[in-house]
């Protein structure tokens, strides 16, 4: 591969729209590799702090991004351009990373203060300003940068960090609420 450009890279993903694309999340920016690994140059950009976390691509092809630093989700629109930035009603304290389930629901990692929680938009929220949001869990969690994965039926997974140095796999079952570790 290439040397890239990066000045703050954290994160990657898949876009579904364009097989074997990369869209890297770059501080404020997004940039675009394609299948063979060759930087197609900036993808989309983000007024707002340079703290864009790992995001997920929504079912109409819209790119969702936590900001950290300003505390609220950044939209690409499908194919690129310029982000648009969104509130979430519970309010937010250092987004960490963002999935969709097979439905269009957008689920939010937020680490608010060490506390830790998820949040849940249901698909139909997803056009309300600002979005509102569900909290599935509170407190006992902390929900590490960017570490959510959703199985494709009805399970989250998470990373959470209980100590120093400490982390684990925690699965959430979307339907029921039940967390196992």
């Amino acid at each position: 591969g290439q040397t890239l450009g990066a000045n703050s890279m954290s994160g990657l993903t898949f876009d579904p729209a364009s097989p074997g694309t990369l869209r890297m999340v770059d501080g404020s920016a997004l940039r675009s590799i394609d299948p063979n690994g060759v930087d197609q140059g900036q993808w989309g950009a983000a007024s707002g702090g340079p703290h864009l976390q790992v995001g997920n691509f929504a079912p109409d092809g819209s790119l969702w991004v936590p900001d950290q630093s300003a505390n609220w989700m950044v939209r690409f629109p499908a194919g690129g351009g310029v982000g648009v930035t969104i509130a979430v009603s519970t309010g937010m304290n250092a987004p960490s990373g963002a999935t969709f389930d097979k439905n269009g629901n957008l689920y939010i990692g937020d680490a608010l203060g060490g506390g830790g929680r998820l949040l849940k938009v249901l698909a139909a929220d997803l056009g309300t300003r600002p979005l509102v949001a569900t909290v599935l869990g509170s407190g006992s969690l902390a929900v590490s940068t960017g570490r959510l994965a959703y199985d494709g039926d009805h399970s989250l997974y998470f990373t959470n960090s209980y100590a120093v140095g400490k982390t684990n796999v925690v699965k959430i079952d979307i339907n029921t609420g039940t967390m196992t570790l």
